[in-house]
């Protein structure tokens, strides 16, 4: 909506070019100023992200080692033949293989005052292997720390005799004694480490680049304004803002005479901007000559038409809703559509604005998006096995069990839910069900992850051996809401 205001009497002064001068490099500082503190920011954030990835994931290895088997190495070349070395360099190998970031991964040890392997991902063949009692000659305060201190740290970039990088170091303790008896480290290449932070730079720097391409744009837009306001001090700067918003706007503007899109003529100006006909594929001309309800998708006609009855009757001042219009090439594009009055003179007593904004791309986003949902459920349909979330109770009241617990207890998944007709506890082997009820209150009140194998009894009388493992889930207090 625009109202034309003439201006009469004497024109105002222009603004001198020094003044202008002074605007653009006090704007131009002003922007590079909060542009660098955002990037500064922005850097700063994805750092500590990758820090805490970092850190978690090395935390995430350290619960899954077995500190009994780390305490038992000799940290020489006999371990090699030991079945816990073996079981542990294997995780350690898992993890480098599906963690793609991380490089190497390895236990230290502390022989005779100094650090030692004591085992480390890398194959015996490898020229990068470091076998079990090597000691690592490079070894800082910093490496040092979680032996002393306990503390999981995340290393400033230091460099071996294997390379640049930066290491996240666990202390691994003894369960019985609580010493610190190795420490697991898992080395990320110092460079990908800095091209990943880059990477995720690159939309702020996007951001940052289409800010300075629109303030060159507007302060193009702002110049050749006032060029023109120098040339000609009779166009008003009401009218040179009215055509530079509905001309350049990323939105679809319309005047709209009752069902049909109002012509140049009745209001002495382009009453239809750029952005409207892209969205909805017709040039100006075309508008002209249809009216909007024969290019409204059948499907959203009805809900438009008893909205615009009430905004003509007065029952409502504007509305607003998501419909689709129908293209000439007969396709559909999605818009979310804003109805309200045209102010204007007597002629504009029958308009209305109307305002499109093409919102096909979220629509996919949702399309997506519930696909992906879809998929996942059908994929947790159809896992081996049996996948639940319950009360943290005596009967384990089932809040959620996939479909796989029939195949696996014998019980529909229905009959479970809210100990419809069956309990969990009583799938359960009497002989075993108070074991398992202490190892999941142990394991919560510890925060541990659970892991047990129990044998259970199907609906059919037929006893079978499980392993089941899981954890709590626990709210911002820390009390368990349920288990999973």
């Amino acid at each position: 909506m625009a109202q034309t205001v003439r201006t009469s009497g004497t024109a105002r002064p222009g603004i001198t070019r020094r003044k202008r001068r002074a605007i653009v490099i006090a704007t131009l500082v002003v922007f590079l100023s909060l542009s660098g503190l955002y990037l500064e920011f922005a850097w700063d954030r994805y750092r500590k992200s990758l820090s805490t990835e970092a850190v978690m994931l090395a935390q995430s290895m350290k619960s899954l080692l077995h500190p009994e088997h780390i305490a038992g190495f000799a940290g020489n070349e006999s371990d090699v033949v030991n079945p816990e070395y073996e079981m542990t360099k294997d995780s350690l190998i898992r993890l480098v293989d599906t963690a793609n970031p991380i490089r190497f991964a390895y236990l230290f040890g502390e022989r005779d005052g100094q650090m030692v392997f004591l085992l480390d991902s890398e194959p015996p063949e490898s020229e990068d292997y470091s076998p079990p009692g090597q000691v690592y000659t490079e070894a800082t305060e910093e490496d040092w720390r979680p032996f002393r201190t306990g503390e999981t740290i995340l290393t400033a970039p230091a460099s071996d005799r294997w390379g640049t990088w930066i290491s996240a170091l666990v202390p691994v303790t003894d369960p019985v004694t609580g010493q610190i008896i190795a420490v697991l480290g898992i080395d990320y290449s110092a460079d990908e480490w800095n091209l990943r932070l880059w990477n995720q730079m690159i939309p702020d720097f996007a951001i940052v680049a289409c800010l300075l391409a629109i303030w060159a744009a507007l302060l193009y837009t702002w110049s050749r304004h006032l060029a023109l306001r120098e040339a000609s001090r009779q166009l008003a700067i009401d009218e040179a803002l009215y055509h530079s918003v509905f001309d350049q706007a990323p939105i679809g503007i319309a005047v709209v005479n009752d069902k049909s899109f109002a012509v140049q003529d009745e209001l002495g100006h382009v009453s239809i901007n750029p952005m409207f006909e892209r969205i909805l594929g017709r040039q100006l001309d075309v508008l002209e000559e249809v009216r909007w309800p024969d290019i409204t998708h059948p499907d959203d006609l009805q809900a438009d038409i008893d909205l615009f009855d009430q905004f003509k009757a007065g029952e409502i001042t504007d509305y607003a809703l998501e419909k689709r219009f129908v293209r000439p090439d007969g396709s559909s594009v999605w818009t979310h559509m804003k109805v309200s009055p045209f102010l204007g003179g007597s002629a504009a007593q029958s308009m209305h604005l109307c305002l499109i904004e093409d919102i096909s791309r979220r629509k996919a986003a949702e399309d997506s998006l519930r696909e992906s949902e879809r998929s996942k459920t059908l994929l947790l349909a159809n896992i081996p096995g049996m996948a639940y979330r319950s009360d943290f109770d005596r009967d384990r009241t089932m809040r959620f069990v996939s479909s796989g617990c029939y195949a696996l207890t014998g019980c529909t998944h229905e009959s479970l839910l809210r100990n419809k007709n069956n309990t969990f506890i009583e799938v359960i082997a009497p002989e075993y069900r108070e074991q398992v009820w202490s190892e999941w209150k142990k394991a919560v009140a510890d925060k541990a992850p659970f892991d047990l194998e129990y044998e259970i009894v199907t609906a059919d009388g037929n006893c079978k051996w499980v392993w089941e493992i899981g954890e709590g889930v626990y709210n911002e207090q820390g009390d368990v809401e349920a288990l999973e």
